[in-house]
């Protein structure tokens, strides 16, 4: 990926882009492979219509902030860093945890987003230990949940808040809730009510959990019996299949 900041915004500077752009691209079909360009706003928009990108994945800075506050179409991702006062490795860089870059990942995927995380390495390249920690626990839990993730798209919404506030996404004719937090007992998804879905749930299962959950899909929802044990300390995934889903 290429990535450019807001310097490249300016109308002025668009001969230059597209100079650049056919260069990278018409490389990448040399040596066979996948690249894109990550720009600000309207840079790659001729337009100036953000949502008529050319050739370009748009980015928005910080999860939350600027990020788009419902599902977005088109190509997008959010930058977000790993530490809370420095985007670049300082002395006394505070870094944030694993739970809540989870989050902010969970958060952007389930509104149709890709979530690019900023490390800090050192002056000498190093990436120090409390950072590869964070990276470590995020593939630990990507290890687990990850299906959930990868090359999803979303339902008609993105979340339904609640205890626990469940996050949505869709991949190869499943639908997956995402939990942040473990239910007691049993789990209730209102928004999988009978009325307000096309379909059946057919099957439920938990990503890192051995075989299918019993479950109940009415009118009051999907209610899902609950393992006694269960792997994680944060955000569980359901896969739940039988329901017709947008395309």
């Amino acid at each position: 990926m290429l990535w450019w900041d807001n310097g490249a915004n300016l109308r002025l500077l668009d001969p230059l882009k597209l100079r650049v752009a056919a260069y990278y691209y018409n490389r990448a079909g040399e040596w066979h492979k996948e690249v894109s360009l990550g720009t600000k706003f309207n840079a790659m928009a001729p337009s100036n219509d953000d949502t008529k990108q050319i050739g370009a994945v748009l980015d928005f800075e910080k999860v939350g902030v600027r990020s788009p506050a419902g599902i977005r179409p088109g190509p997008w991702m959010v930058d977000d860093p790993i530490g809370s006062n420095s985007w670049g490795y300082i002395d006394g860089l505070r870094i944030v945890s694993a739970e809540s870059v989870i989050g902010k990942l969970i958060d952007t995927v389930s509104k149709g987003g890709l979530f690019m995380l900023n490390i800090s390495p050192m002056a000498d390249g190093a990436i120090p230990q409390d950072q590869q920690d964070v990276l470590l626990k995020i593939g630990g839990w990507l290890d687990t949940n990850g299906d959930a993730i990868y090359a999803t798209r979303p339902w008609t919404k993105f979340k339904e808040d609640g205890t626990p506030v469940w996050h949505f996404t869709t991949k190869a004719g499943a639908l997956y809730a995402i939990a942040s937090g473990w239910p007691s007992g049993e789990a209730v998804i209102p928004s999988l009510a009978t009325d307000k879905v096309t379909g059946k749930v057919e099957r439920v299962e938990l990503l890192g959990h051995r075989g299918a959950l019993k479950f109940q899909h009415d009118a009051q929802g999907l209610r899902i019996q609950l393992p006694a044990e269960h792997s994680g300390s944060t955000a569980w995934s359901f896969r739940i299949g039988g329901l017709k889903l947008n395309p």
